[in-house]
């Protein structure tokens, strides 16, 4: 039987590590044991068709004069197949900027303690930094981190133009715009022609972009620019922050203007208002619900509502006002009228 066995296996060479080894006569393909490269068998000779790139290395052992010879009739070992490894010569290493020591530094004060002097040792490492002997407002351990948020109640100064001369002549650009916070309440200024802002104070995001409503907005809206509902807009059950609002179509929420509020249709405010001038335009009719707390407001049209203003209130020709009016002074032309209780504050009053 295991003469059969011999007979029906032929012996075959490694083509790329020259390794004997035995396979049977019907094998198509092998592996060799001592590579592991996969090859073909054509003719009962091993045949790698398809050779490919190892990265790898063959190492081979170099002989000295010293050593003896190895017998010919001994089978040759295959090489040992080992992956190269890039060194530290291999990579290109740049050179430091500022050479730091490789030892630690040592400075020595003497301290006199009850009649006694005593030496005391401070050690610093390349990482580490002995502390300068000034005044610490003048410690650099004292000031703040690069990038470091510093609070401070200074208001801030007005921003500058830095265009060249001749540019400025052909495009002035809008004057500095002064605005406040929605946050704190700090006012600052910033630059005419600018989209967004932040407070020199409290850091906060301010937007100062002006928007016109042409269609139905239920969205809060938060800006320092101006803001106009034309006739074919409306905006219902938001509140909106702004600084300048003209109403051509219809609202029905909170408002809070920086500048004037200025109407000129027919509406009911639900939400509060509060704004710098209310000016109610000829032919409008308003209904505010909540009172409305102003600097000072001018009527022409037809208001119902409670009105108080630490200015005055001017009520024109065509003026029609029912409600409480709460002023410091009340101006009211030929043909205006009024039906309602008047109440004279001082400047000082809430």
């Amino acid at each position: 039987m295991s003469d059969d066995t011999k007979r029906h296996r032929i012996e075959l060479t490694c083509p790329e590590c020259g390794h004997r080894q035995k396979e049977p006569t019907m094998a198509v393909s092998s592996v060799c044991r001592a590579c592991q490269i996969h090859f073909e068998i054509v003719d009962a000779k091993a045949v790698n068709k398809n050779k490919r790139v190892e990265p790898f290395s063959r190492v081979r052992k170099e002989q000295h004069d010293e050593e003896p010879a190895e017998d010919s009739g001994k089978e040759n070992k295959p090489p040992i197949r080992i992956r190269k490894e890039p060194s530290d010569a291999d990579v290109p290493q740049e050179e430091p900027q500022s050479k730091l020591p490789s030892v630690r530094t040592r400075k020595e004060e003497v301290v006199e303690t009850d009649g006694k002097s005593i030496k005391q040792y401070t050690y610093a490492t390349p990482f580490t930094r002995i502390r300068k002997e000034e005044d610490d407002s003048q410690d650099e351990w004292n000031q703040p981190r690069v990038g470091a948020y510093v609070p401070t109640n200074r208001q801030s100064t007005p921003p500058t133009d830095t265009r060249p001369f001749w540019l400025k002549l052909v495009n002035p650009g809008k004057p500095p715009r002064h605005t406040t916070c929605f946050e704190c309440g700090a006012p600052f200024s910033a630059l005419g022609d600018a989209q967004s802002s932040q407070c020199p104070k409290c850091g906060s995001y301010i937007s100062l972009e002006s928007f016109e409503i042409d269609y139905a907005h239920n969205r809060r809206i938060q800006t320092r620019g101006d803001v106009r509902i034309l006739k074919k807009g409306s905006i219902s059950g938001a509140t909106v922050k702004c600084h300048h609002l003209t109403v051509l179509g219809e609202l029905s929420g909170s408002v809070e203007c920086s500048g004037d509020l200025v109407i000129r249709n027919h509406g009911k405010i639900i939400g509060t208002v509060v704004c710098r001038n209310l000016r109610i335009e000829k032919g409008a009719k308003v209904e505010f619900l909540n009172p409305v707390r102003a600097d000072t407001a001018s009527i022409d049209g037809e208001v119902h509502g409670q009105i108080s203003c630490s200015g005055s209130v001017t009520l024109e020709k065509r003026a029609q006002l029912h409600g409480l009016v709460r002023t410091t002074s009340l101006v009211v032309k030929p043909g205006a009228k009024h039906s309602g209780m008047i109440e004279m504050i001082s400047k000082n009053a809430d």
